[in-house]
């Protein structure tokens, strides 16, 4: 399984190659290249958290940075979606508790997505 059947029960949240963008384009098309071509989707979801983080400290620095704050909102909306949206769906059947802590945590992380995006 590709990583980016991961994304694909979520329409309109697979991005173009360029889903995740830093200043520079090439760093940006390498990035975006092996997150797309990776066949492990849990070495995706392990590893978008510090890249997320990434993005957040370029934009300390570069504020007004439009690629860097929609490459923010894309990576953030992705992960919530992908991941935690996904994991609170499967827990609601077993632990209601875990599955509010899940729907919680992606709220706001897609309040971040969308804060970034406008």
């Amino acid at each position: 399984m590709n990583a980016l059947n991961a994304f694909s029960g979520y329409p309109g949240l697979l991005l173009n190659s360029g889903w995740y963008c830093t200043p520079t384009k090439n760093l940006c098309d390498g990035i975006s290249s092996i997150y797309l071509s990776e066949d492990d989707p849990e070495l995706v979801r392990e590893s978008l958290p510090t890249n997320m983080k990434l993005i957040e400290l370029l934009i300390n620095q570069s504020p007004n940075n439009q690629q860097l704050l929609t490459a923010a909102c894309q990576v953030f909306t992705v992960y919530a979606y992908s991941f935690l949206l996904r994991d609170a769906e499967i827990a609601m059947d077993e632990d209601f508790s875990t599955a509010r802590k899940l729907y919680s945590r992606s709220r706001n992380l897609l309040k971040r997505a969308r804060d970034y995006g406008l």
